[in-house]
């Protein structure tokens, strides 16, 4: 790739190949740097207007770390963090996790940035929920307060930048791992489940050092350039946990109230503990710290709420059971929408050819009634009326004077038809009387 050229300044580029570290310049001007992708090539603005193009960056199988001449290190973890992902927009649709908050906003002033896995850009808001590998900003004059799933509670101070790395956390087993990168500004924490089922589970960094947490309040002091401040606070009820604050020197513990330690560079010793005054500490700390503080007071009662609504939501997305059905129960084998009640008792179904009744008759004359239990179809020999016969008309008469009595083969009459004329012949057996 050509060497790009702006109108103030020239474009230090670097090849990348095979380098497992890649110095850069001086802590401050790195911290303070945009990271961009360009390609397969990362590109470095700082603050002054000056780029670094590291050629091939992520081409490398094992992209490189970041150095400071002053002893900082940016590992390539957080420099793939802090440039964002290839294609902005897709990683959302492929990671299940980055659509699954770990915490949420509580509090927030002035102007403050997110840019999560994605590579989405968003200005947070109170509640706003925060994600795996957000990226938070805040402005000259911004701070916010974060609740964390386990209780943990965050406080970033103004020009910060923090990236919530990673955390796992099952709030059955009350059990996880949190990592919280502070790239600059002043970052204040009081510590949540996590840090009280394992000590070594919780751990913040800087450029310089790796900070434990145990069951404790503490906070970070890490201006651009100058060495980080570590001081471990009394928690809201009195007690104290512990810190350790190690880097490639070795390590320092702080267990007592207002207790601190600097650390230069990532190679320089570690500062002894020493007690900052409670007056100099409530100058330099007290804002970013009472503010973690009030947010523990308000994290179990936020997250169990939390809680109650995803398990609300879940069950509302569930499938249903096996054989529950929504409203009335499925109809039975051979039931049909709309279809009527089963046949009586005797009644058979409808002869072949039989069709519905059609349109303009009425229901059966009188005297007529239904077909008796066990009638059959019509004796051998009668066929269907002949088409346009129907019953008799109005004003028919009954037989004539004189008519005998039914041929061979005719059936007696049916029961409901009335006695016979006269002159006609006597019933048949088993008929009833006149």
């Amino acid at each position: 790739m050509d060497t790009l050229v702006t109108a103030e300044t020239d474009v230090r580029v670097i090849d990348t190949a095979g380098t497992e570290q890649v110095l850069i310049g001086e802590l401050g001007w790195l911290q303070g740097a945009e990271f961009i992708r360009v390609g397969p090539d990362l590109m470095l603005v700082g603050q002054d207007g000056g780029q670094v193009l590291l050629q091939d960056y992520f081409m490398q199988p094992e992209p490189s770390d970041l150095l400071a001449t002053n002893g900082g290190i940016f590992d390539a973890q957080l420099v793939a963090r802090l440039a964002g992902p290839m294609a902005p927009g897709q990683i959302a649709q492929t990671t299940p996790t980055s659509a699954e908050p770990i915490g949420q906003v509580d509090t927030i002033e002035g102007t403050v940035d997110a840019a999560r896995a994605d590579g989405t850009k968003v200005k947070l808001a109170k509640g706003d929920p925060v994600f795996q590998g957000d990226v938070i900003e805040t402005g000259a004059k911004g701070s916010v307060g974060l609740i964390l799933a386990d209780d943990s509670t965050f406080s970033i101070g103004e020009d910060g930048r923090v990236v919530l790395d990673e955390m796992v956390y099952d709030a059955d087993a009350q059990t996880g791992s949190l990592k919280v990168d502070l790239v600059q500004g002043v970052l204040s924490f009081v510590s949540g489940q996590i840090a009280k089922t394992d000590p070594d589970a919780m751990t913040l960094n800087t450029a310089v050092a790796s900070i434990g947490i145990r069951g404790t309040t503490g906070v970070l002091k890490l201006p651009a350039g100058e060495p980080v401040t570590v001081a471990l606070a009394p928690n809201a009820d009195g007690t104290v946990g512990e810190i350790t604050v190690t880097n490639d020197s070795g390590t320092q513990v702080l267990n007592q109230p207002f207790q601190g330690v600097q650390v230069a560079s990532l190679t320089a010793p570690i500062s002894q503990p020493f007690i900052i005054p409670a007056a100099d500490f409530s100058q330099q700390f007290g804002a970013v710290v009472s503010r973690a503080q009030a947010a523990e007071t308000r994290a179990a009662t936020v997250n169990q709420q939390i809680r109650q609504e995803q398990q609300q939501q879940q069950q509302e997305e569930a499938p249903p059971e096996e054989g529950e059905g929504e409203g009335e129960a499925p109809p039975e084998e051979g039931e049909g929408e709309g279809e009527e009640g089963p046949p009586e008792e005797g009644e058979g179904p409808p002869e072949e050819g039989e069709g519905p009744p059609e349109e303009g008759e009425g229901p059966p004359e009188e005297g007529e009634g239904p077909p008796e239990e066990g009638e059959g179809p019509p004796e051998e020999g009668e066929g269907p009326p002949e088409e346009g016969e129907g019953p008799p008309e109005e004003g028919e008469g009954p037989p004539e004077e004189g008519e005998g009595p039914p041929e061979e083969g005719e059936g007696p009459p049916e029961e409901g038809e009335g006695p016979p004329e006269e002159g006609e012949g006597p019933p048949e057996e088993g008929e009833g009387p006149p």
